[in-house]
Formats: C-alpha cells, sequence, structure tokens
C-alpha cells in the first residue's frame, strides 16, 4: 500500500479504460501504473515526484499534459555483467527471471537518446547524489521560479519610485 496498491486485471484495465492513469505499461508480465490524481495532488503542493519507471512509462510522461514539467533521467548499469551481477544478486528472481530482464535489457538501453539526462552507475551513493544535483538544478530554472517575476517587478518599481541609495 505504499510503493504499490494491488489491483485485479479487471479494475486495471477499466482505469486505463477511464484515463485514470498518467502511465501504465506491461514489464515482465506484471503490470504497473500511476495515478493521474496522486501526482496531480502532488503537483498542486508544489512537491517533486520521482518515478522509478521502465521507458514505456517515461516516454507516456514526456507525451502527457505535464511534459513541461518532466526532467528525465536515465540510468546505465557500469557494464552488462555488472548489470547481470545486480540482478542476480537482489534475490529477488529465479534465474530464467534474471535471464528474461537480461534479454530485454538491450531494448531498454537502446532508448538512452530520449532522455535529459543519463548517467552511469559505477556506484549508488555517487548516482544518488548526481540525481540530487539534477533536481535542485532543475528547480533553479527560470521557468519552475514563479516567484521571479513578481520579485523583478519589486526591483523595477525601486527604480521607479528612486528608492536607490
Amino acid at each position: 500500500g505504499r510503493e504499490y496498491h494491488f489491483v485485479s486485471d479487471e479494475t486495471f484495465q477499466r482505469m486505463i479504460e477511464r484515463g485514470e492513469l498518467l502511465e501504465f505499461a506491461t514489464v515482465f508480465g506484471n503490470r504497473y501504473g500511476t495515478l493521474s490524481a496522486q501526482v496531480n495532488h502532488a503537483m498542486r503542493q508544489s512537491r517533486d515526484i520521482i518515478f522509478d519507471i521502465d521507458w514505456q512509462g517515461g516516454d507516456q510522461l514526456r507525451q502527457s499534459a505535464h511534459s513541461k514539467d518532466i526532467v528525465s533521467i536515465f540510468v546505465l548499469p557500469p557494464s552488462i555483467e555488472e548489470l547481470r551481477h545486480r540482478l542476480a544478486r537482489r534475490g529477488k528472481d529465479l534465474p530464467e527471471k534474471v535471464e528474461a530482464r537480461m534479454a530485454q535489457s538491450r531494448t531498454e538501453i537502446s532508448h538512452w537518446l530520449d532522455y535529459d539526462y543519463v548517467l552511469i552507475n559505477r556506484d549508488f551513493d555517487e548516482v544518488l547524489a548526481q540525481i540530487k544535483s539534477i533536481v535542485e538544478a532543475e528547480r533553479l530554472k527560470r521557468t519552475r521560479q514563479p516567484i521571479l517575476r513578481r520579485f523583478v517587478d519589486s526591483l523595477n518599481h525601486e527604480f521607479e519610485t528612486g528608492q536607490l541609495k
């Protein structure tokens, strides 16, 4: 209930048909999606939202009504062998599932050009710091600071009223 809300396939399909999902995909036989209402609520509160989704969901987000707010980051493994090692080390999947993920990884990696930023995950702490830096820099973009217009207007007002010393 925290990261995932499980629903039946029928409910999931109805959510797609009613346009309730901002993005959705079937990945390795599992269906995933993000509720538009939850994203809209968080955005009204000016909160950053981080999605951990595959390229299909990323494409949908970049084509959504929120496209101007999307900052996309693609994280590459340092090598294919290290990717295999990390998948196996997680212990979540049987060996055949790891191999299925490996077979799909080439397709996944081929979408790196669609992203704003591309990071190589050689070290978790390093890539996490890079992601935090990207988020901070993106927050500082002029277009993401709506108060700047009023602030610059107040500076100009100081010029006009002769409040210079």
